[in-house]
């Protein structure tokens, strides 16, 4: 998902935000933004960096966002993520249970990283 503004200090001059899967957001953009706002280009060692801690942050359960931003979406830049905890709705295991009884087997379709939707599929 972006959202385009326009930057009130630069009239004219569009700025977008963008927010989605690491995978995809990392596609996006050309650098990333570090010790602030300084702009540095995306290298594959920081890429691997980026989807390990996403990859540890979903063993613990946590949903990850990627943001990234920029003036063009040909020239975005990986801003960072966000882990948010996202439980299973009350009842769900109950429900699973029950029509896991009844002789159904259940399979989980989710958009989360394969390592979230593990550590959700955990009791």
């Amino acid at each position: 998902m972006a959202v385009e503004c326009e930057n009130v200090k630069n009239a004219g001059r569009r700025e977008l935000f963008v927010k989605g899967a690491l995978d995809r957001v990392l596609e996006m953009c050309v650098g990333y933004l570090r010790d602030g706002l300084n702009p540095v280009a995306l290298d594959e060692a920081a890429k691997d960096r980026f989807i390990e801690t996403s990859r540890k942050l979903g063993l613990r359960g946590l949903r990850v966002i990627a943001l990234a931003c920029g003036h063009d979406e040909r020239e975005l830049y990986y801003a960072g993520m966000v882990a948010i905890v996202d439980p299973p709705r009350p009842g769900v295991a109950e429900s699973v249970e029950i029509v896991q009884s009844a002789g159904v087997k259940v399979k989980m379709v989710t958009g989360d990283a394969l390592e979230t939707a593990c550590s959700i599929e955990r009791p």
